[in-house]
Formats: structure tokens, C-alpha cells, sequence
């Protein structure tokens, strides 16, 4: 919701985005193009590297995720804001 208030660029699919951390290009975006569904993110560091650390939304409360754990290329959704209202009960 914030994003698209702050947006000073409209979105589109293959955008990309580099920083020294990672490269994140855009998938998939809604039917209307206001928001992101899918990003992909090339990290430019191991993803053990301790100075990192990755959260996911279980529903309740953030809980870290070992992205090393997972299959290369597995898709994983990280937190469901369709509905922030929700989102935040």
C-alpha cells in the first residue's frame, strides 16, 4: 500500500534493480500493473554468509529462513500482503 503511494515510476515486467547486495528483477505484476507478485533476486553473496538474514511471515510473527536449506530455483512466498488490514490482526 505505502509503495504505491511513494511510487514515482509506473512498474513493468523484466524491470530491474541493482544493488551491491542483490540484482531483483520483476516477474509478474497484478492484472492492473499497481503491484508486484514475483520478483527474482540473484544475490551477489553465499547465502550462508552470517551477515545476512532472511525472514519469512509464518502467519503469526517472522521467523528466520535458511534460503541455503532450499532446492536451487524454488519458489517460496515470503509473506501474502494482498490484504494489510489482515495482515496485520
Amino acid at each position: 500500500m505505502f509503495a504505491r503511494i511513494f511510487r514515482t515510476r509506473p512498474l513493468a515486467a523484466g524491470r530491474v534493480y541493482d544493488t551491491d547486495l542483490f540484482q531483483a528483477t520483476l516477474v509478474e505484476l497484478t492484472p492492473d500493473g499497481s503491484d508486484v507478485l514475483a520478483v527474482r533476486f540473484d544475490l551477489k553473496r553465499p547465502l550462508d554468509d552470517p551477515s545476512l538474514l532472511f525472514l519469512y511471515w509464518n502467519g503469526r510473527e517472522f521467523e528466520p529462513l535458511d534460503l541455503a536449506s532450499l532446492a536451487p530455483g524454488a519458489s517460496l512466498e515470503l509473506a501474502d500482503t494482498s490484504d494489510i488490514w489482515a495482515g496485520m490482526l
